[in-house]
């Protein structure tokens, strides 16, 4: 009868351990979760982590859940010609933004097809005779430029703009002032209705009236220890906004 107590205590103990453990390790082992909004210059279809995420349309965009960590993001044009990979990095519970620069690379591609079209009709030219040099690369658009930033990862997420009331602009339009409180130049890039490039001396406020809509927006100093700051805002008319930059 003792022994049948003892082996029985030791179930119960098994049985109520085991669940209690298991819990544990699920709750340490857990990460927490992010947000992602994927955007894309070009139709694609897209994985995160190997994992097909579906077609996503040129300008629109696709929110999934993630966690924080590193990640692999992959897309291809709907006709398979082109295609992009980066790695992304998620060091809080916040929402971030990555766009996927296709345009870039299809660009790139039809490029070097050109250059070597170019390189075969040029053999037959006479010793002597130079080919006309190949036009000077477009310097880059805001927006490519806020994709590159995106891209690389390096990044920190820029705070919503604070509401300040009523805007003197014009009719659907915003006003939004942007103060540096850093000690370096600061540049202010916005890609939206319209593009904006806005420099700012230190301790210096700029102020500009822009159509009404969603922007995504990058903020630098001219310092190599410190990120980028990316995030997008939205303005609505009739309204002032205000965006602090510093660094601590």
């Amino acid at each position: 009868m003792k022994r049948f107590r003892w082996v029985l205590a030791l179930l119960i103990m098994i049985g109520v351990a085991v669940p209690v453990s298991i819990g544990l390790s699920r709750f340490v082992g857990a990460r927490p979760a992010v947000s992602l909004l994927v955007t894309t210059d070009l139709d694609c279809n897209w994985k995160l982590d190997g994992r097909p995420q579906g077609r996503l349309r040129a300008k629109a965009s696709s929110i999934v859940r993630s966690t924080t960590g590193q990640h692999l993001l992959e897309a291809k044009t709907v006709d398979a010609q082109d295609s992009w990979k980066g790695v992304l990095e998620f060091r809080a519970t916040e929402q971030y933004v990555a766009a996927i620069p296709l345009l870039d690379v299809h660009q790139k591609r039809l490029g070097n097809q050109v250059a070597e079209a170019v390189g075969v009709k040029a053999s037959p030219l006479a010793a002597g005779t130079l080919a006309a040099p190949p036009n000077p690369t477009a310097a880059k658009s805001i927006s490519s430029q806020i994709d590159q930033v995106i891209s690389s990862g390096r990044y920190t997420n820029l705070p919503q703009p604070k509401t300040l009331g009523a805007g003197r602009g014009a009719s659907g339009r915003s006003t939004l002032s942007i103060e540096n409180r850093t000690d370096y130049e600061l540049t202010v890039l916005m890609a939206g209705p319209v593009e904006e490039s806005i420099s700012v001396e230190p301790g210096a406020t700029q102020t500009r009236d822009l159509p009404a809509g969603s922007y995504r927006v990058l903020g630098r100093v001219k310092a190599s220890n410190v990120l980028p700051f990316v995030g997008t805002h939205s303005y609505s008319a009739g309204t002032s906004y205000s965006s602090a930059f510093y660094v601590q």
